[in-house]
């Protein structure tokens, strides 16, 4: 029993989940060969798996790689964005216990007894039952903290792709703008790479962009190229 995350977050709470997380992340140690393995998991992770979710995207929406301005703001194409990426640095991730598909609604809140549930975790990372990187999961709530799925849902966004130019907002909520802020702090704090985090949060909405409904699968695109093009200058 509990309340979805989203809903009763405040910055009490947010800083014992943060507290909760560091206890949930246990760094693994790797010999060499496991490490070796674990950074080619990361790759294909990231790199491949994008580069298919991106084709992906362009076949399920019958779009081409030729937005060249986002919210009027003129930009490479995405494959020059992509392919900018040093995908060796991004695939160096930090071994260790992982949820996978961390974001808000998939943690619930018990009041009564302080406690977070963790929800709906990703199988595998890369076919790996036990390792993943610390580091999806914390692009993964950060994903979360800047699009909130309740206001998808409740339809507080637009987007909209005509010709070259793709146009998008969204409403977030002050709690979650405050959570985010937090993040970035405790981040740094805890000696992680802010840019790296911030990098995996534009993939992430690149790769789920194929895998949700129209016009919020433009919205996706169109702030996941916006973000890897600020990350990469």
């Amino acid at each position: 029993k509990g309340d979805i995350l989203s809903e009763v977050v405040n910055k009490s709470i947010f800083e014992d989940f943060l507290n909760k997380c560091k206890e949930f992340w246990i760094k693994k140690k790797l010999n060499s060969a496991k490490k070796n393995k674990f950074y080619s998991n990361c790759m294909n992770f990231y790199k491949d798996k994008t580069f298919s979710r991106v084709e992906l995207f362009y076949k399920n929406f019958k779009k081409s790689d030729n937005a060249e301005f986002v919210n009027e703001n003129k930009m490479p194409s995405l494959n020059f964005l992509l392919n900018e990426i040093d995908w060796n640095w991004v695939s160096k991730g930090v071994a260790g216990r992982y949820h996978g598909d961390f974001h808000f609604e998939n943690i619930l809140y018990s009041k009564k007894k302080q406690t977070f549930t963790f929800l709906d975790w990703r199988q595998d990372f890369e076919g790996d039952l036990l390792i993943g990187d610390v580091y999806y999961d914390l692009a993964k709530l950060k994903h979360g903290l800047i699009v909130n799925h309740g206001i998808i849902a409740n339809n507080k966004y637009k987007a909209s792709w005509d010709g070259n130019e793709i146009y998008y907002k969204f409403q977030r909520k002050k709690n979650l703008v405050e959570c985010e802020d937090r993040l970035n702090s405790w981040i740094e704090e805890n000696k992680y790479d802010v840019r790296k985090v911030d990098l995996l949060t534009g993939i992430i909405y690149l790769n789920i962009a194929a895998l949700h409904h129209y016009p919020y699968s433009i919205l996706l695109y169109g702030l996941g190229k916006k973000i890897l093009n600020e990350e990469l200058k």
